[in-house]
């Protein structure tokens, strides 16, 4: 990752002995119907239980006293464990455990609850990391599906059934069609040659004394004025030298 940005500068594959941690966890199970019921909606059901377990582990401290990078999570849409079942494992950060996922597990039912206020509560359309993203993550946030985790979580805890919002389509751009015209090179310039002679005549003129002096050198400024009504007059009279040619030619 590139110092300062979140731009992802490359992966590559490390050559490292496993890392094992043998801790304790509680996890949640989702028989089939429950990826059904996502899928009518086309959303994305992985997305949904990977972002109900980000959710999950970042309201740890608002109901445990533990900080979110105590516990850790695994979500998964088939674990062998499970009997190939969907299901999202809360696990103890700590070699061994030291009870976090055990009081999660007995505040279970409140802690759903908390976790769907978190995301439909949020004022964000897909998910943000306010809601279902985590800094932690190492699938980089990738797959979330948020109206997909409300929608499981409304049938975990029993609730009406949650319908998403429809997709808003997108525009397509507004394209403008130019109208490919001649450009008159001849009228822009007598426009610019206007201009400069108006800003010269705004400058304010200071009488000094009503004694003839001798006529002084213009200043930089207005020299630089004089060249360029001087450069637009003899490109004025080659566009009209040039016009006159092309007009004898026809």
């Amino acid at each position: 990752m590139l110092l300062g940005t979140d731009e992802v500068n490359g992966e590559y594959q490390l050559d490292m002995p496993p890392l094992t941690l043998e801790t304790v966890s509680f996890w949640l199970e989702f028989p089939v119907r429950f990826i059904d019921l996502v899928q009518n909606y086309n959303l994305d059901f992985a997305g949904g239980i990977h972002a109900i377990e980000h959710t999950l582990i970042a309201i740890f401290p608002l109901r445990l006293l533990a900080d979110r990078n105590d516990v850790g999570g695994v979500s998964t849409p088939n674990h062998i464990d499970l009997q190939e079942k969907a299901g999202i494992f809360i696990y103890d950060g700590h070699q061994g455990g030291v009870g976090y996922a055990e009081k999660g597990f007995e505040k279970i039912s409140d802690v759903l609850e908390v976790t769907l206020k978190a995301i439909k509560g949020c004022p964000c359309t897909d998910g943000c990391p306010s809601c279902i993203q985590s800094p932690k993550c190492g699938n980089h946030n990738k797959p979330l599906d948020k109206h997909a985790a409300i929608v499981i979580l409304h049938e975990l805890l029993g609730k009406s059934p949650y319908v998403p919002p429809k997709p808003t389509p997108k525009k397509n751009p507004t394209v403008v069609k130019k109208h490919d015209k001649p450009v008159d090179t001849g009228a822009a310039l007598k426009r610019v040659k206007r201009q400069l002679r108006k800003d010269t005549l705004k400058k304010p003129i200071v009488m000094v004394n009503t004694k003839v002096k001798p006529k002084k050198a213009a200043s930089l400024e207005e020299q630089k004025i004089l060249d360029r009504i001087k450069e637009i007059e003899e490109l004025q009279r080659q566009h009209e030298a040039k016009k006159k040619l092309k007009s004898d030619n026809s």
